[in-house]
């Protein structure tokens, strides 16, 4: 069983007010399999610790992409 006491659950608007993105770019993230995400009764729901495990996946740490 999965444990989700601490585990809340934010809506598409939520997660990309967090991120501070548009809700297009959460859809992109979900679609190419970059968020995971939970179809519940019709609503596509985002766990806040996927949205954490993402985020951190994105931490660069001062090192520069080329």
């Amino acid at each position: 069983m999965i444990d989700t006491t601490n585990d809340e659950f934010l809506t598409t608007r939520e997660t990309a007010a967090l991120i501070r993105c548009s809700e297009v770019s959460v859809w992109r993230l979900r679609k190419s399999g970059r968020l995971a995400f939970h179809r519940i009764l019709g609503k596509v729901l985002v766990r806040r610790s996927d949205l954490e495990a993402f985020l951190s996946k994105q931490r660069r740490n001062g090192e520069m992409q080329k």
